[in-house]
């Protein structure tokens, strides 16, 4: 079963990272540069961290998120590849963003992108 991606009612996040015990998501893998928010959340049963390399940015990390907690990390990210992680956790493994360059659109035009009813509900599956 594919596993979803959701941030809580009333959470702002341009990138969502789920950390499990053997592994963990970032979703969507790819944003525009500028200000971003990461939303962390830990469904796993271990005490986990993210850190975040890249372009300007070495030793940037959260808290200790503990299970079933949550942290966010507001990072200004510059166009290139930045590594996700938690180090002492999963042993290595990573994940990457790929930052593009800034849209002459506006980052905010007005849209929005609402859960589907239930949605919480739904959360027990993952």
């Amino acid at each position: 079963m594919a596993h979803r991606e959701v941030t809580p009612a009333g959470v702002q996040a341009d990138v969502v990272v789920t950390f499990r015990d053997s592994a963990f998501t970032v979703t969507p893998s790819g944003l525009q540069a500028g200000t971003a928010t990461i939303f962390v959340v830990n469904k796993g049963k271990a005490t986990h961290y993210l850190a975040i390399t890249g372009p300007g940015l070495t030793g940037l990390r959260t808290a200790k998120v503990a299970p079933g907690g949550t942290a966010t990390l507001k990072v200004k990210l510059k166009m290139g590849v930045y590594r996700l992680s938690d180090p002492p956790a999963l042993g290595g493994r990573v994940r990457w963003i790929n930052v593009r360059p800034t849209s002459v659109a506006p980052r905010n035009n007005g849209s929005t992108v609402q859960p589907p009813d239930g949605w919480w509900n739904m959360c027990s599956d993952i």
